[in-house]
């Protein structure tokens, strides 16, 4: 395992990576939908729709926490609702839904984490600004709880994302970086290691 408070960025599909809780970029439904969360709906199967449906609803900026079902790399998942770009306070919306997630995860004891970028896809926050957004608020929480976690990792789809999570990392943490393209999962594609 990583050394405590590791930050692993990825690029890779978020349903194929084994974790502790996997967090899903939700609508305030808790509907399928595309993207990350059409494929986290489909991978996990009908339960987790009929766990959504009787939850029903989830304010923007808040998170819920259901079964992760099929998902078998996963013990749970929560469902963090984000902002659409350009809607009053999105950054301060978005920065709660990282913020709840994490706040799920601890209290129910789960060590390791994988976030997308949330509201990045169709909901149009500049992933410019989502990742900036998504890291200072996972920096804002870890240092209230600095023995939370074990991983805290960021899944991306496409070299654009990884590499401007990259470099607010390299902002952030410019001495603690290793590039590698295995180690991690036991697979090979693009991560970043960060020991904070």
């Amino acid at each position: 395992m990583f050394p405590k408070q590791t930050f692993c960025l990825v690029m890779k599909d978020i349903t194929e990576l084994e974790v502790d809780v996997i967090v899903n970029a939700a609508n305030e439904y808790l509907r399928p939908g595309g993207g990350v969360c059409g494929a986290i709906f489909e991978a996990a199967g009908n339960e987790l729709e009929y766990e959504c449906l009787a939850i029903g609803h989830c304010e923007q900026g808040d998170a819920v926490l259901t079964d992760a079902y099929n998902l078998k790399n996963a013990q749970g998942i929560i469902h963090a609702v984000g902002p659409k770009y350009g809607e009053p306070h999105f950054e301060s919306t978005l920065d709660s839904c990282y913020q709840r997630s994490l706040e799920i995860a601890r209290e129910n004891d789960y060590r390791t984490i994988i976030f997308p970028a949330i509201s990045c896809g169709i909901y149009g926050v500049p992933i410019e600004e989502g990742a900036k957004i998504a890291i200072e608020a996972i920096i804002d929480y870890i240092e209230s709880y600095p023995k939370a976690f074990e991983v805290i990792t960021i899944s991306v789809l496409n070299e654009k994302a990884y590499n401007c999570y990259k470099n607010i990392f390299q902002e952030y943490y410019p001495h603690s970086i290793q590039e590698t393209m295995e180690e991690a999962y036991n697979t090979e594609y693009p991560q970043l290691l960060i020991n904070g």
